[in-house]
């Protein structure tokens, strides 16, 4: 592994201001400039690098959270679909996999590139009990509806006249098919 960057090895203040600077999109030479009253003396390639894997960091969670909308609004009409379900497995290899990339990479990541990440994961995380939740929830629906209709089939079953070859027996019968205690 290559040794830390110059702008990471800077006290958290200032490193956390060269971050906000660059989500605000400022250039590498209004960077510079920005430091300049701090006192802080970086070389204009040791920012360029930094920015550079500063705005590949946000790029791929940018992708990241765009391909997530995407599956979300298309799928998200539809919660207990496969689809859903598999949302955030995608994400969790798409997270890993940038972890893999940052762990690969030359130069130590910044806390910034590592808290995005640590949110990243937190988020999917959520995502997954959300899934989990929701799938509980529409298990509940689906066995209060079952007993409400199996409740249904009884009253109509005790309602009907023991006549015509319906015996007290056929009824016992049906409502053991149907399981209907």
């Amino acid at each position: 592994m290559g040794r830390r960057s110059t702008v990471a090895v800077l006290d958290e203040a200032i490193v956390g201001e060269v971050n906000r600077l660059i989500r605000m999109g400022r250039t590498i030479d209004e960077i510079l400039a920005a430091l300049e009253p701090l006192g802080v003396d970086v070389s204009r390639s040791a920012m360029g690098r930094y920015v550079k894997t500063a705005r590949q960091s946000m790029e791929q969670y940018t992708k990241a959270q765009d391909v997530a909308r995407i599956w979300i609004e298309k799928f998200g009409a539809e919660p207990s679909s496969d689809v859903s379900r598999l949302l955030p497995q995608m994400l969790e290899a798409v997270a890993h996999r940038t972890l893999e990339d940052m762990a690969e990479a030359e130069e130590i990541k910044s806390p910034e590139e590592v808290r995005v990440m640590a949110r990243a994961l937190k988020d999917l995380n959520g995502a997954k009990k959300g899934n989990i939740d929701i799938e509980l929830k529409m298990r509940e629906v689906r066995e209060a509806e079952r007993k409400k209709v199996l409740e249904e089939q009884r009253a109509k079953l005790e309602a009907m006249p023991s006549k015509g070859g319906v015996t007290a027996e056929t009824k016992a019968a049906i409502r053991e098919a149907l399981g209907i205690e």
